[in-house]
Formats: structure tokens, sequence, C-alpha cells
């Protein structure tokens, strides 16, 4: 993975906002994003990997990652965070279209 001052807050970020939340097999939620972390090749798709669930599942907001991080970053959490009510299909359909 890739250790950046930026990429070091994203871990922080994510590892407070998933603090005590496990997945469906009773493993810690932040492996998950860690896990796609270490796949990515540069640092702000690395911080966008790290955040993807975090304004999804967390209180976390769009608007206080915006305090933090480049535009390009909070575009592609924002792009990655299925909304309650949106439809699956169309939400894919956008991340698939959006390079």
């Amino acid at each position: 993975m890739i250790y950046t001052k930026l990429t070091n807050e994203a871990m922080k970020i994510a590892y407070r906002a998933h603090h005590g939340q496990v997945d469906k097999s009773g493993i810690p939620y932040i492996f998950h994003p860690l896990h796609l972390a270490e796949q990515m090749t540069d640092e702000y798709t690395t911080c966008a990997a790290l955040l993807h669930d975090v304004v999804e599942d967390t209180d976390v907001t769009l608007e206080a990652l915006s305090a933090v991080f480049p535009a390009e970053v909070v575009e592609a959490v924002a792009l990655l965070t299925h909304r309650p009510g949106d439809d699956y299909l169309q939400y894919v359909a956008a991340i698939r279209e959006n390079p």
C-alpha cells in the first residue's frame, strides 16, 4: 500500500469510523477497505479505497472529508457511496462509467 501523509490520514479516519463494526463473518470491518487499498497504485485511489464506505456506513460526511482531502478523492468517495433509495443497478452503472 502507498503510505503518504494523505493515505495515513485516510487510514486513521477509516479506522475510527469503522471501529467496532464487523462484517457478516464477524471479522473487524476495517480489513475490507485495507484489503482494497493494498491493491491501489496511487495516492488518491488508495485514499478512496480506504474511505469508500465511511459515508455510507458511518456518520462521516462528504463535507468533513472535503476539509481534509482533494476534490478527486471526495468525488470518488461520493461516487462509491450507495445511498438508501438509490437504484443499485444505476449506482453500479455510474461507477462503471466513471474512470
